[in-house]
């Protein structure tokens, strides 16, 4: 049966009290307080920086898929710095609850002594060194947040959600990041957007694919998700085009064609070390 929907009726907005007509500052706090099995929240970002570095860092109310069939907050960040000559740096530092905060009025996380904060349009993210790694990084937008709707997809019932909220689409960075030991400078451009759920969405999607592509004075997102047999294949194909003013001048969520041309496989690490 296909149950699932993107919530973008009025009824929707009204009930979950988000403005139709703009994106407002406290969007990107803590959204989900529910600790339950299954429900988690992060603040994803990542950058591509201009000597060839790149680096993904993504703040988590739960660590880890295994956290997330348990009961209460398992805070983490997880860190991945890939050096430009290849080298992989990446761990994932573990917090207590009660060592954890988070802002009532924007994005304001501080694990320890790391913190993420920011406005919508500008942000700052700290993260002390700690076994070789660290940043200190301002991400400066040069687009404007977009969200799907209220950002909420439900399934069943209005209490089975998954969200997507693009805050960031392309942004400047400058700053420090720390990795094998050595501070380095780095200039580059940077994403970010944060989810909040209450599934685990593994198991509600069969398959999605997510692109993005900045060109001098466009930016482009793609986040084609199809659910899983249970909700009945459905497919929301989201898109967007912003000029390099921040004004959307192409979206759409349901009836964008989106074709695999290739596919790549990473190897599996599992085994690893």
């Amino acid at each position: 049966m296909a149950n699932a929907r993107l919530l973008n009726r009025p009824e929707d907005f009204k009930r979950l009290g988000i403005n139709p007509d703009k994106i407002e500052v406290w969007e990107d706090r803590r959204r989900n307080n529910n600790t339950a099995p299954g429900n988690s929240e992060w603040w994803y970002f990542d950058t591509i920086l201009d000597d060839g570095s790149t680096a993904v860092i993504q703040w988590h109310t739960k660590s880890g898929m295994g956290v997330l069939i348990q009961e209460g907050d398992a805070p983490g960040i997880s860190m991945k710095i890939t050096a430009p000559d290849g080298t992989l740096y990446q761990n994932i530092f573990k917090f207590e609850t009660d060592d954890t905060y988070y802002g009532e009025e924007q994005c304001d996380l501080k694990f320890g002594a790391n913190t993420f904060k920011g406005d919508l349009k500008n942000y700052h993210i700290h993260m002390e060194t700690a076994e070789g790694m660290g940043a200190d990084l301002s991400l400066e937008s040069l687009a404007a947040p977009y969200r799907p709707g209220t950002a909420y997809f439900t399934f069943d019932s209005d209490e089975e959600f998954y969200t997507w909220f693009c805050v960031v689409p392309k942004g400047k960075v400058t700053g420090t990041l720390t990795y094998g030991g050595k501070t380095h400078q780095v200039t580059g451009f940077g994403y970010h957007d944060h989810q909040w759920f209450s599934v685990i969405f593994q198991e509600k999607f069969n398959h999605w694919v997510w692109a993005r592509q900045s060109f001098e004075d466009y930016s482009m997102l793609v986040f084609d998700m199809v659910t899983n047999e249970e909700s009945g294949y459905t497919r929301f194909p989201i898109v967007f085009i912003e000029d390099k003013d921040g004004r959307i001048v192409f979206e759409n969520t349901h009836n964008v064609a989106c074709k695999i041309l290739d596919e790549y496989h990473d190897d599996d690490q599992s085994d690893k070390d």
